[in-house]
């Protein structure tokens, strides 16, 4: 199975592609927005790490590319929010986030993993 590793963060267009379904899942009251959603992320089978940055919150995604296919193909097919996909390094097994300082990694696709988890501060 090929995995999609995607960032986002819900500060503005320029953190997120500006089309459906990125719109809708990043203009939510931050607390009710999909990627945090448990159900949501367990019935389409992805891993969401998110976790504060400033005033912002920001979202490792790892989904199989038919998740990403069916619900996000602008993601894949759209050359200008190719800058939101993550490739890890050599020897490494997933990518680290790009929109944060530290080290920040992205989870591996496995069934233990899939569901959403908050990582950092809990302010909100």
């Amino acid at each position: 199975m090929e995995i999609i590793y995607f960032e986002l963060n819900h500060w503005g267009t320029d953190y997120y592609p500006n089309c459906e379904p990125f719109i809708h899942w990043m203009s939510h009251e931050t607390n009710g927005s999909p990627l945090r959603d448990e159900d949501w992320v367990r019935l389409n089978r992805i891993c969401v790490k998110w976790f504060p940055i400033d005033m912002s919150f920001n979202f490792l995604i790892t989904a199989p590319k038919s998740f990403v296919e069916r619900v996000c193909p602008d993601l894949l097919t759209n050359e200008k929010y190719h800058k939101f996909l993550r490739y890890p390094e050599e020897g490494e097994e997933v990518p680290c986030s790009h929109m944060v300082g530290e080290k920040e990694y992205f989870l591996p696709y496995t069934e233990e993993n899939i569901g959403t988890i908050q990582c950092g501060d809990d302010w909100y």
